[in-house]
Order: structure tokens, then sequence, then C-alpha cells
């Protein structure tokens, strides 16, 4: 019962505005993000292609959205570069992450 929860509950639970806001980052917190993903199957050399391309995203804009985020990461994955599980979790902990800071400013 657990899988099927996962397997219908996930994304359900992102606010659609949450997933279009645009939010700075600089490379130091996508650094941090990145290496705090605690996932046993993403080497150091998936943490630093995603770190990268990322960062060149940003280096461009300046800002990103979760969306963005995903279509990078679905990219990946499509390319076989990355796995899906470590996808899904590296968006949940950039989510996590705005989060807490949108909570952190609002105080």
């Amino acid at each position: 019962m657990g899988f099927f929860n996962f397997l219908f509950s996930y994304g359900k639970k992102t606010n659609s505005q949450d997933f279009v806001t645009y939010y700075s980052l600089n490379s130091l917190e996508v650094k941090e993000i990145i290496s705090s993903v605690r996932i046993s199957g993403l080497s150091q050399e998936e943490e630093k292609l995603i770190e990268e391309v990322l960062l060149s995203k940003l280096a461009v804009f300046n800002k990103i959205s979760l969306k963005e985020i995903d279509r990078i990461l679905y990219n990946l994955r499509r390319e076989y570069r990355i796995e899906d599980s470590d996808r899904k979790n590296i968006l949940k902990t950039f989510e996590t992450y705005f989060k807490q800071r949108q909570n952190n400013t609002k105080k």
C-alpha cells in the first residue's frame, strides 16, 4: 500500500504557484542543496553534473523555478545520466529548501 500511496501522491502536495515562482540561488546554495540529498545511488560525478547544469542556467538568468529544475533533472534522466528516484529526491529537496526560506522571510 505504501508504494501506491507514493505513486499516486507524488507531486500532489506541491502548490502549482510555488512550482512557477522564480527563486534566486547562488553557487554555494546549489552545492549545499545537492550535497545534502541523502541518496546512496547519487555519485559525486552525478552531483557535479547536476550542479554544473543548474549553475549554467543560473549564470544566464540569476533565478530559477522548480519547474525549470524539474525540466533540467528530467532531461538528465531521459539521457540516462541520473536515476528517476534521484530526480524526484533532488526536486523534493529544492521544494523543501524554498519553502523553508519563504517561511524564514515571513517571520
